[in-house]
């Protein structure tokens, strides 16, 4: 619309200049100087009349933004990351060759938003995601594997790249950062953090336990090789830290009889922390017998001997479960909270 408009203004004003004009040089010249700038105005108009066609996100097209993935300011930088991000993927992947440049932003956070922005776009961004876990960067490779893995989960190389920085030594930063990501993408990673509850180093194995019980239950499918570690690992330290990830993982049914179990294990803590995680899973034996009761009847049972002087003393697991160690370590908040220190009379008590 703009370029027909220019055209006619321009044969308007020859018309008032003809009419006007004093002497026949002053037409001749203008006709000189339009010869030059109706070009001009004509791709200007042009412009204009793509960039009303182009879809708007926040009431700036996709080229607009892009101009802010260039600026000095961080902020803007982030913001624009942020917009390719939220903005429909058809209209960010006309950018991406920008957008994607940010993934070597020096600031995280850029790199951080220009990630969700890739990830915004899907499949369109796995070329360029793939050419980054071939780079030297280790910290490139690790937001771009990381990248390409919530675009595609199965995704061979990503998964190893990952992987390689989750358990590298000599880079605990850079192992920090990996075991986020790990997280993030929920019960993916499950296969390799099973598999690394058998390899040799302790700390590979404290490390992948410790990741397990953060996902919870997305990590339902580590069940077994949990049950495993709780019974069948050298270290007591990991015993007991498998005890708390197996409660937090599995479900009642799979995690009850591996947690009895774990009371007669050779070390107290472990020990200990089986009584805690039957209290925590809410299903512990009762000290009466072997019945499994709930924590609310656990509470009234606990009134009843703090009512009772001469209730014998419990004694073997059951006194493990009544004297918990309140210096031992808790698993999760929640089993922090939960308290079942028991006050159980003395024999003394009775006759007094």
């Amino acid at each position: 619309m703009g370029g027909p408009v220019l055209a006619v203004g321009v044969c308007i004003m020859e018309a008032l200049v003809k009419t006007t004009a004093r002497s026949y040089w002053d037409y001749r010249c203008f006709l000189a100087w339009s010869s030059l700038l109706l070009p001009v105005a004509m791709f200007v108009a042009l412009m204009v009349a793509l960039g009303c066609n182009q879809p708007k996100h926040l009431g700036r097209a996709a080229s607009s933004w892009a101009v802010d993935l260039g600026a000095e300011d961080d902020y803007r930088r982030r913001a624009a990351c942020e917009a390719f991000a939220a903005m429909p993927s058809e209209m960010a992947a006309s950018e991406l060759q920008v957008v994607a440049q940010r993934l070597e932003d020096y600031d995280p956070l850029v790199q951080g938003y220009c990630a969700d922005a890739l990830a915004s776009i899907g499949e369109a961004s796995m070329p360029l995601l793939v050419a980054y876990l071939q780079g030297g960067d280790p910290e490139r490779r690790l937001v771009a594997a990381s990248t390409a893995l919530r675009i595609d989960p199965g995704h061979a190389d990503a998964r190893k790249v990952l992987m390689m920085a989750f358990t590298g030594l000599g880079n605990a930063a850079l192992s920090k950062r990996a075991g986020g990501a790990v997280r993030r993408l929920g019960g993916a990673m499950v296969p390799e953090l099973v598999a690394m509850l058998s390899h040799n180093f302790d700390e590979q194995r404290e490390l992948a336990i410790a990741t397990l019980a953060a996902l919870g239950d997305q990590a339902a499918a580590a069940t077994a090789a949990l049950s495993s570690a709780v019974r069948e690992d050298k270290q007591w330290k990991l015993r007991r830290a498998a005890v708390g990830a197996l409660a937090e993982v599995a479900n009642a049914e799979d995690a009850v009889p591996v947690l009895r179990a774990a009371l007669e294990d050779e070390h107290e803590e472990v020990r200990i922390k089986a009584a805690v995680m039957l209290k925590y899973v809410g299903a512990r034996p009762a000290p009466t017998g072997n019945q499994v009761i709930s924590p609310d009847e656990d509470d009234d049972e606990r009134e009843d001997q703090d009512d009772g002087g001469d209730q014998q003393q419990p004694s073997g697991t059951d006194a493990v479960q009544a004297r918990v160690n309140p210096l031992a370590q808790p698993v999760r908040q929640k089993a922090s909270q939960l308290s079942i220190t028991s006050q159980l009379d003395d024999g003394d008590d009775g006759d007094e």
